[in-house]
């Protein structure tokens, strides 16, 4: 699969010639909710609950905690190719660039320190396959049979067209059940955002993490972490889309990907009609 990356001039340049791509604070996105939509969500879980939904609110409340206490770097993506709304918001309003990236280039990354645990995930816009996902992860929190310590819940699924009862619900606390949900709190987003069918190559880590380095973003100090091309990947790159907008020549990126040692890239321009 190619998973593309849309970005300014500037930083294509830099991915290329450098051979690497920066997994930086997923907290500075241009998301609001990045990070704490799924707290949210298990909040309104315990609001629908007809029992212990002060249970659901306090796991919650521990995911927002996680929020502030931990971070997570991630490199975006985008399944597709010639998105117009990617071009306006990631790549100069359409004067920048978009690289295609192999996918096997996060595969192998996730093998080697420091990014051993990163992994590509794909990002759920679904609120209600969000909903079922909760659903998934309740019952492997509670297994049917245990006795259990708290009261039995019962939540809404799909806005109330079924509802999903956990009974004998298990001994968990509400920490170690926020602890369940909290590698997936950047991987479930606002469905608003859903056109940019996303992909995230992301690495949870401390904070403040020893390994980062860090750069300003607008009026934001950001943490990022550095990930050199894997040297047992030879193809890297698959596709170079010139934005709508981009003046340079198809010949000159053709010339500076042969100079930096790029074999077999496609170049070509966007089909989008935007100035």
């Amino acid at each position: 699969m190619t998973l593309y990356h849309y970005c300014s001039a500037a930083a294509f340049y830099g991915i290329l010639h450098n051979r690497e791509i920066w997994l930086s604070s997923l907290n500075a996105s241009n998301d609001t909710h990045e990070g704490i939509w799924l707290s949210r969500l298990l909040g309104d879980v315990g609001d629908w609950a007809d029992l212990s939904s002060h249970v659901w609110r306090e796991v919650a409340n521990r995911l927002e905690e996680f929020h502030f206490r931990t971070d997570c770097v991630g490199f975006c993506l985008s399944s597709q190719r010639d998105l117009l709304s990617q071009w306006r918001g990631y790549a100069s309003n359409g004067a920048g660039f978009c690289i295609g990236f192999n996918e096997e280039i996060f595969l192998e990354l996730a093998k080697l320190k420091p990014f051993d645990g990163a992994r590509l995930e794909t990002v759920q816009y679904d609120v209600n396959k969000q909903l079922r996902y909760v659903e998934r992860q309740l019952k492997v929190c509670f297994p049917a049979g245990r006795h259990h310590k708290l009261n039995p819940l019962t939540y809404r699924l799909d806005g109330g067209a079924r509802a999903a009862k956990l009974m004998e619900v298990g001994s968990l606390d509400a920490e170690g059940i926020a602890l369940a949900f909290w590698r997936s709190m950047y991987i479930m987003k606002n469905p608003a955002f859903s056109e940019e069918q996303e992909f995230r190559f992301l690495l949870e880590i401390d904070r403040p993490d020893p390994a980062s380095e860090y750069m300003v973003k607008g009026d934001t100090l950001v943490p990022y972490r550095v990930a050199k091309f894997p040297a047992t990947l030879k193809t890297p790159i698959i596709d170079v889309i010139l934005g709508p907008r981009n003046m340079t020549p198809t010949e000159v990126v053709q010339g500076f990907l042969e100079k930096a040692m790029y074999e077999g890239v496609n170049v070509w321009r966007s089909g989008a009609s935007y100035r």
